[in-house]
């Protein structure tokens, strides 16, 4: 992988993840990427969780 996809991965999971509000419509991850990542970075939704799940699992090491 690309350092620069790694740098995209991390920015965008970082801007997801500061965003994001369990519980709360208006701030759950797809309305997150359809109005702002999508539009931004233009990746698709399946390409955002497999960026977030990366993160997660980065976390746990």
């Amino acid at each position: 992988m690309h350092e620069s996809t790694k740098k995209r991965m991390l920015h965008i999971g970082e801007e997801v993840l500061s965003k994001f509000e369990p519980g709360n419509q208006r701030k759950s991850i797809a309305n997150i990427w359809r109005l702002e990542i999508y539009p931004k970075y233009g990746i698709s939704y399946s390409t955002l969780m497999r960026y977030l799940t990366k993160k997660i699992e980065r976390a746990k090491q």
